[in-house]
Formats: structure tokens, C-alpha cells, sequence
């Protein structure tokens, strides 16, 4: 069976406060469930805000991911699967043209070469 994308969003309180370390021991403390748990669940990437985290995760099915929650101590509160991923729309041209205007080099600033400087070959 094909794994699914899921979006699981965790009430933690006063997370967005934790420091580098304890955000990492919290993600070592879920990858050691996540070996116990087996290969049918796969964390992706986290989202860290004031008091949640947004955790993007691959698995079977909602059940593993409450299996992992129990285990882990982390709650899962709410469980989304993700049916599409939204393309990102195209660039807006007229963004596009003030961006090249304002990284094009201004042929005033380039500096002239030498008159004894051999010319390209043609």
C-alpha cells in the first residue's frame, strides 16, 4: 500500500518558545518511536508556531499516526490527508521584468576596457 500525506497538527503549549535542544531532543524522541513503529510511517517535516506544531508526515493510515502519537507523547489533535498538491501559480511577467531590471548590470558602471585590450575573436 501506497503512503498517503498527512498534516497532523499537535497542541504543545508555549512550543514556539522551546530552544534548538529541546526541539531536537523532541525530534529524536519521535524518530526512535518512528523505528519502533516501522517503515509504514515517515516524518517529512515540522512547522513550529506559538503554541502547535504543523507536522507533514507519509503513512498508511490515520490509526499509525495516533499509534506513533500514543507512543511518542506527542498529541496529535488533528489528523488532515492531504487529496491534492496546489501547483504553485506562474510568475507575474510584470514581477519578472522589475526583478531583471533591478539585477541587469548598469552599462554606465561596467568599466571600459583598455585600448591595448585585444578585441574578441569574431
Amino acid at each position: 500500500m501506497a503512503l498517503q500525506k498527512f498534516i497532523i497538527e499537535r497542541d504543545i503549549p508555549k512550543v514556539g518558545t522551546f530552544d534548538r535542544e529541546q526541539l531536537r531532543q523532541a525530534a529524536a524522541k519521535s524518530n526512535e518511536v518512528l523505528r519502533q513503529v516501522g517503515p509504514d510511517i515517515q516524518w517529512v517535516e515540522s512547522y513550529v508556531a506559538d503554541n502547535k506544531t504543523f507536522c507533514v508526515y507519509l503513512a498508511k493510515d490515520e490509526a499509525i499516526i495516533r499509534e506513533h502519537a500514543e507512543i511518542s507523547g506527542f498529541p496529535a489533535n488533528k489528523i488532515t490527508m492531504v487529496k491534492k498538491i496546489s501547483i504553485r501559480p506562474p510568475p507575474q511577467p510584470e514581477l519578472l521584468a522589475v526583478g531583471m531590471r533591478r539585477n541587469r548590470p548598469n552599462p554606465a558602471n561596467i568599466p571600459k576596457a583598455p585600448a591595448n585590450y585585444p578585441a574578441a575573436s569574431r
